[in-house]
């Protein structure tokens, strides 16, 4: 893990792709586009690990629109609540990740979420007018 700044560019793609489900996940925050598309396509990833590069500061756009679109990843509840957390996701997809969760528990998501204001005004007045929240 103390290596990964220091490998080969192939070496990384390698380790992404095959190595264990920690070193997947620190491949998460690489800055190579393909090195975290590599990793998140990992079997021994888990929804943990993603969702702690997801929340951690050194997580950029690139990885949030990824994971946010990957179609194994984007559909687990718990990992669009971290999506919801992040500053980097977009009010469309904030729109549908928020589908299905109670307001109360909403209103508690977007507390503690970096999206900027005026993503959480428009999610909770979506919220608010929907039925069924």
């Amino acid at each position: 893990m103390a290596r990964l700044k220091t490998i080969t560019l192939g070496e990384r793609l390698s380790l992404a792709r095959q190595g264990s489900g920690r070193i997947a996940g620190a491949l998460l925050l690489d800055g190579e586009t393909r090195v975290m598309q590599m990793a998140l396509e990992n079997s021994r990833l888990t929804e943990t690990l993603v969702i702690q590069a997801v929340l951690s500061p050194q997580a950029g756009a690139a990885l949030v629109q990824a994971v946010s679109h990957h179609a194994k990843w984007c559909y687990r509840r718990e990992l669009r609540i971290a999506l919801l957390r992040t500053e980097h996701l977009s009010l469309a997809r904030a729109l549908e990740f928020t589908q299905g969760i109670p307001l109360p528990l909403l209103r508690d998501i977007l507390r503690g979420s970096r999206l900027p204001d005026r993503i959480k005004e428009h999610i909770l007045r979506e919220s608010q007018a929907t039925p069924g929240f």
